[in-house]
């Protein structure tokens, strides 16, 4: 995007898939009906984002899409050049579970994602001292980490412990390791 010392409210982005527009930052706007309820314009072109949430993504989601600029000052212009694909899994890859034993039992359960502002949610079948952190790995994609801290009991030794990672749209999936002594 341009840098100016004008007023960026007038700017208008637009998410197109071809000539369709699918999310936008201009408040009434009527989208495309495939993408009126599922997409939300998140970005602050003020501080030069641009993103947009797509919910219940699916196979016809993969785009591609490009980013489109109208600004009263400037010419406007199209990231025609520079698209974004979206790449469409039926089943989410299970979480990386790894574990370690001393008095106390850490394991850590990790996934990566694309939408920090919805990470996914994480469930234990242990109860415990939970942790989550999340960090950016790189411009499109993100690491959610929980970590359970507990102390064994006799009784939770050569039995299983679970990671489920929830998803939005109500995707889960699991990854299990024994707890051995």
């Amino acid at each position: 995007m341009p840098k100016s010392k004008k007023p960026l409210a007038r700017w208008r982005g637009f998410w197109l898939k071809g000539k369709k527009v699918v999310s936008t930052n201009v408040p009434k706007f009527k989208l495309n009906k495939l993408y009126n309820k599922r997409s939300q314009f998140l970005g602050n072109l003020a501080t030069r984002n641009c993103s947009m949430l797509l919910d219940s993504v699916g196979k016809n989601d993969v785009g591609p899409f490009h980013f489109r600029i109208e600004m009263r000052q400037y010419k406007s212009f199209s990231y025609s050049t520079n698209p974004v694909t979206i790449e469409v899994t039926s089943d989410p890859q299970p979480p990386v579970l790894s574990m370690v034993m001393n008095k106390k039992v850490t394991a850590s359960c990790s996934v990566s994602h694309s939408c920090p502002a919805i990470p996914p949610r994480f469930s234990w079948s242990h109860r415990g001292n939970i942790l989550r952190r999340s960090k950016k790995l790189n411009t499109w994609k993100w690491e959610t980490v929980s970590t359970l801290t507990f102390s064994p009991r006799v009784s939770d030794f050569n039995k299983p412990l679970n990671c489920t990672v929830h998803y939005r749209g109500g995707k889960k999936v699991t990854s299990s390791t024994i707890i051995k002594t």
